[in-house]
């Protein structure tokens, strides 16, 4: 009786963690509860762990010594619970966090990441636990944690590889004379000192300026907000492409995203008000693997278009292997 109760109180701890660990995730995305997609790939996965997490004490419930097994599992969840508290009261901002940006992520967004990787690092390290001990191994704690650990890389080097996919719709265009876009958008980048476009940033506007002018686009969508003392992403670029020839009638921007969720997230809302209007999204060939998930979590279509700058192979490894980050925080913690 009192290991089912034991097990009993586990389970309820483990089904409130799921529930706030995806409503934490939902509200990072500003999504409501009907409109979040469980077919993508992070909440797959994160499904799978919690349900793993769930099911692996009962193969411990007729071995040895499970009183003092599952007072382990309930200690590892009271920090599980801990650090998921945190990122809610962050979140929520009962605690506040000042708002500065580190490589282009807010503060408050890196310290929710941070504590919600090391939930997740804490319900892996309570599957392998089950696991090894339903095994009868005996493995240290020490062990066991370093297992876990490598859950983050060998995920960054999957994401890593995932950014290598080809997803240019570019060609379908000029090949196919596909209908032109209502709206071409282009995603912000860096902007240097005198307020001159980045060479990453400068590519994607002047994809937009020949995707335009070869009749693709009706108008341009330039987003992106400033960094303090300086000239913001969408005007920088609004500004670079009136001096290439483009008439400002025909560009609109807002400078009020920072980050590329905000921007997929500003486009959803657009569709929502004009349900048949067709879009295309200039951005890097590495990017548009995020982006594309990004559409697909918010359930909605768009052309992603790459655009023609080539990157040197040391900007190439570290621009992927950003990206990588990007899309793991992306994919498990909707930020």
């Amino acid at each position: 009786m009192k290991n089912c109760v034991s097990l009993f109180f586990y389970l309820f701890l483990v089904l409130c963690e799921t529930i706030a660990f995806f409503y934490l995730k939902i509200f990072n995305s500003e999504l409501s509860l009907s409109e979040i997609n469980f077919l993508v790939l992070g909440n797959i996965v994160c499904s799978i762990l919690f349900l793993l997490a769930a099911v692996s004490p009962f193969f411990l419930f007729f071995k040895e010594n499970f009183q003092r097994k599952i007072r382990q599992l309930l200690k590892i969840s009271s920090f599980e619970i801990l650090f998921l508290a945190v990122s809610l009261l962050i979140s929520f901002k009962v605690i506040i966090v000042k708002e500065n940006y580190i490589f282009f992520y807010s503060t408050k967004k890196i310290l929710i990441a941070f504590f919600l990787s090391l939930f997740l690092y804490l319900i892996i390290c309570k599957i392998l636990f089950c696991f090894f001990a339903t095994k009868n191994f005996l493995v240290k704690t020490r062990t066991i944690n370093l297992y876990a650990a490598l859950f983050f890389p060998v995920s960054f080097f999957f994401f890593f590889l995932y950014t290598l996919q080809r997803l240019d719709a570019a060609k379908e265009y000029y090949s196919f004379r596909k209908k032109p876009a209502d709206i071409c958008v282009v995603l912000g980048a860096a902007v240097w000192k005198k307020d001159k476009p980045s060479p990453i940033f400068y590519g994607r506007i002047i994809k937009a300026k020949e995707f335009y002018l070869n009749g693709f686009a009706k108008k341009i969508l330039l987003t992106g907000a400033n960094a303090p003392g300086e000239l913001s992403e969408a005007k920088t670029a609004y500004n670079t492409l009136l001096r290439l020839g483009i008439p400002s009638k025909v560009m609109i921007y807002e400078e009020k995203t920072r980050s590329t969720s905000e921007q997929i997230l500003l486009l959803k809302k657009l569709i929502e008000n004009n349900s048949n209007i067709r879009i295309a999204i200039i951005s890097d060939s590495f990017h548009l693997a995020r982006i594309r998930d990004i559409i697909n979590y918010y359930s909605f279509e768009a052309d992603l278009l790459a655009s023609d700058y080539v990157l040197q192979w040391n900007k190439w490894i570290y621009y992927r292997a950003r990206e990588s980050v990007a899309l793991f925080l992306f994919h498990f913690f909707g930020i």
